[in-house]
């Protein structure tokens, strides 16, 4: 067996969407209708990152204060990007916040942590060691 692709989903309000097709550069796919909610999808590399809105509107999880890491299950998605400029400016402007400003956490490559509107983490890598064109993610 081989894993061609993964796809992360959230449930959402108005607005995530176009947080992160801006922030990131992403390209929204035709939606789909189901009786529960619209779903939305940006495709995000070989990945997809999908959005349902429910017909009614869902309640926010419990979330315990601390860091992701304190917590158990889905806590954050990592996306990759050529780079990281302007990242965090673009990110506050459309509602989110900077948890983490970019750090290197080995030679080239960098890391930062956001958390979108919605309160879901993001973790932002960039190696800048590789070639434009061949850098894994979800083009910047």
């Amino acid at each position: 067996m081989t894993v061609t692709r993964v796809e992360v989903g959230f449930v959402t309000g108005a607005g995530l969407v176009e947080f992160y097709r801006d922030v990131f550069g992403l390209t929204e796919i035709e939606p789909r209708s189901f009786p529960m909610g619209t779903l939305r999808r940006l495709e995000a590399g070989p990945g997809v990152l999908k959005f349902l809105t429910p017909v009614e509107p869902a309640v926010a999880a419990p979330v315990e204060p601390g860091p992701f890491w304190r917590r158990r299950g889905l806590q954050y998605v990592a996306l990759w990007l050529d780079h990281l400029d302007g990242i965090s400016a673009s990110a506050v402007a459309r509602g989110g916040s900077v948890v983490q400003e970019p750090t290197e956490i080995r030679p080239g490559v960098f890391t930062m942590l956001l958390l979108d509107p919605d309160g879901n983490t993001v973790e932002v890598m960039a190696d800048a060691g590789a070639p434009a064109a061949t850098a894994p993610g979800a083009g910047g």
